[in-house]
């Protein structure tokens, strides 16, 4: 049941990482004389995907949780294989899957948006390019 955990809250942490400290970094160059960039204001989008992606799984989780099953190949050998199934992973994954989808295009439109900026400050030019 680890799986679609792992995978899920890996993926959007890294991509919602570098988007909120491309954001961050977009905002401070632009600053203006009175305004300021907030840590709250940074990792907003961050936290609205993560908690999407964890009520998400963990519906899943409560709903329909992963169950080992086991499949005869050949009844003359008694060969089975096993694999942990869902029977709705469909109605689960394609969310977790925009979701993810979600990230990496909001992190590759900020690189894009911050490709100009000096490589010191944003990672731009190893995303985009």
């Amino acid at each position: 049941q680890a799986t679609p955990w792992l995978i899920t809250l890996g993926y959007i942490i890294i991509y919602c990482a570098i988007f909120s400290k491309l954001w961050r970094i977009n905002k401070v160059l632009q600053f203006r004389k009175g305004s300021s960039v907030g840590i709250k204001q940074a990792l907003a989008p961050f936290a609205a995907f993560v908690v999407a992606a964890v009520v998400i799984l963990a519906v899943w989780t409560g709903v329909d949780p992963y169950t080992w099953v086991r499949r005869e190949v050949n009844s003359d050998t008694n060969e089975t294989y096993g694999q942990c199934e869902s029977q709705h992973f469909l109605a689960f994954a394609i969310p977790l899957l925009l979701i993810m989808v979600s990230a990496t295009i909001f992190a590759a439109a900020m690189a894009h948006r911050t490709k100009d900026i000096d490589e010191k400050y944003a990672e731009s030019t190893w995303i985009f390019y």
